[in-house]
């Protein structure tokens, strides 16, 4: 888009660039004003689009981020659910996300600014994303570079994206809460190219790499680990400023929308075994005899959430001092013909070709960035740890898309001042309601009428791994009958994700997930 700042006679002597704003995929660009683009406050438009509005190159969008310091790193990361495919076919793509370290003009670039490009074999994509933190307006701003010519987008931002109601064709449709997303945040990583599944055709220098591969931006080639790092602390930082919108010190303002976390699955990171299957069928179909070379260990964040019961490990929760939940990570050990058995007689595969995915048990867990916030609400002390440990604790075996626990949300009170008074409103309305028997709204109010909340759920933790425990232990029929209901909850599961109507869109590919195939 041209903007004309000046005329001689009747003809135009300047014209520059200005960035557009663009709501939707549907909406038609319009062009900014000055002042809607100086109230943007992010790196990305600060060292990039202000100073060059007009840029289109990678390497000089990267030399405008960088700066001059040659202390700034670039980092490049790859992630495909084809990504143990080498071959070069038609339609054959990567999607790469670029961060980057250091400080440019006083301006940290980590975890502030990032990059996402399609990847092809011969070349990138002249398509660009980017989003960039604003830290004093509390937000991400989102951009596009597209259209014909090319020219910037402004996508809009990160504000109230957890309650939009249309997300069609925004950048929110994925970003569900407004903050960064990489599924697979912990090891073992199935689809990025990290030290678990190393893609060497796209590593500069390999015997089968790809054209690209040998350009000078892949030589920036990092793992998945690395980008573990960068949006661990953006969603922390995310959260810390929504968490500051919503309360002040304890006094809550919107208590359902701030503790909608703790009730309901927002989000999803996808957990798995550390083991290979060695039933992937890409690139090529899997031998029937094939079976993964070890035993299967479970992951304990299938079985519940594990990871906010017990605290601790690479986020490092403060959690709810329950380390029982972690004793689910041995409890159960599959053996290499028993899991090709579970996987085969299941049916389990893609739209196209039978099989599993890369690492085993590949299933959706409760996600960071909702654990973050129960974890910064509980440090902050807005609810205690009893209350949290009562909703958990409601239905406890189903630690993501339950729908027991999320119908709850609705007696959280619009506004509270502390873990007392929060507990209080909802015992009251609890009593007031007068509960079925077997209902959610019942256990929920036994549970927080407890004198000992945590002692009764680290109780039901026990008498849930000892029941699990039972049965793998009961003979070869009822082991058999056991290890085929996880295997099908696994299953149910990632149908979830795919049928969710907010979460559908984080199932970018069908071969995301191995599911039932007839």
């Amino acid at each position: 888009m041209l903007r004309i700042v000046g005329v001689l006679g009747a003809g135009l002597v300047l014209a520059q660039p200005t960035l557009r704003r663009q709501d939707s995929d549907q909406s038609v660009p319009v062009p900014m004003t000055p002042a809607e683009i100086a109230s943007l406050g992010d790196p990305f438009v600060r060292l990039v689009l202000r100073p060059n509005p007009a840029v289109t190159s990678l390497d000089q969008i990267d030399q405008l981020i960088l700066g001059p310091s040659t202390a700034n790193r670039r980092l490049l990361f790859i992630v495909s659910e084809q990504i143990a495919d080498p071959a070069i076919r038609p339609g054959s793509t990567r999607r790469t996300v670029t961060a980057f370290s250091g400080l440019n003009s006083g301006i940290r670039l980590n975890p502030n600014v990032m990059l996402s490009v399609d990847l092809h074999p011969s070349g990138f994509s002249p398509v660009i994303e980017s989003w960039g933190w604003d830290d004093a307006a509390r937000r991400y701003n989102f951009y596009r570079l597209d259209g014909e010519p090319l020219t910037w987008k402004f996508r809009g931002s990160s504000l109230d994206a957890d309650i939009a109601r249309d997300r069609s064709g925004k950048c929110i449709r994925c970003h569900i809460s407004g903050a960064p997303v990489m599924k697979e945040l912990l090891l073992p990583w199935n689809n990025w190219h990290s030290p678990r599944s190393i893609a060497d055709y796209l590593t500069p220098g390999a015997p089968n790499a790809w054209p690209v591969a040998n350009t000078p931006r892949l030589g920036n080639l990092a793992s998945a680990e690395d980008l573990m790092n960068f949006v661990i602390s953006a969603i922390r930082r995310f959260t810390t400023r929504r968490i500051e919108a919503l309360a002040n010190g304890t006094a809550v303002s919107n208590g359902p929308r701030l503790l909608a976390p703790l009730f309901s699955t927002t989000e999803y990171n996808i957990a798995s075994a550390e083991q290979l299957t060695n039933l992937h069928p890409i690139p090529n179909p899997v031998p029937n005899q094939a079976a993964p070379p070890v035993a299967i260990d479970v992951p304990d964040v299938f079985f519940l959430n594990a990871n906010q019961f017990a605290g601790a490990g690479i986020t490092g929760y403060q959690g709810l001092g329950l380390p029982e939940a972690r004793k689910f990570d041995t409890l159960v050990k599959i053996t290499p013909a028993e899991y090709r058995s579970l996987v085969r007689d299941i049916r389990t595969g893609f739209p196209d070709r039978r099989g599993d995915a890369n690492f085993a048990w590949f299933v959706p867990e409760a996600s960071h960035a909702d654990n973050e916030m129960i974890d910064q609400i509980l440090r902050r002390g807005i609810i205690s740890r009893e209350f949290a440990a009562s909703v958990l604790a409601v239905d406890i075996e189903n630690p993501v898309f339950s729908p027991r626990r999320a119908r709850l949300l609705g007696l959280v009170p619009q506004s509270f001042n502390g873990p007392a008074a929060l507990t209080k409103a909802v015992l009251d309305r609890l009593n007031a309601l007068n509960p079925q028997p077997n209902t959610p709204e019942a256990d929920f109010r036994t549970l927080l009428s407890s004198a000992d909340p945590a002692g009764a759920v680290r109780a039901r933790i026990t008498a849930y791994h000892a029941r699990v425990q039972a049965q793998l232990n009961g003979g070869p029929a009822a082991r058999r009958n056991e290890l085929r209901r996880l295997y099908r909850l696994m299953l149910d599961r990632r149908l979830l994700a795919g049928n969710d109507a907010i979460l559908r869109p984080l199932v970018e590919s069908p071969l995301l997930f191995p599911r039932r195939v007839q």
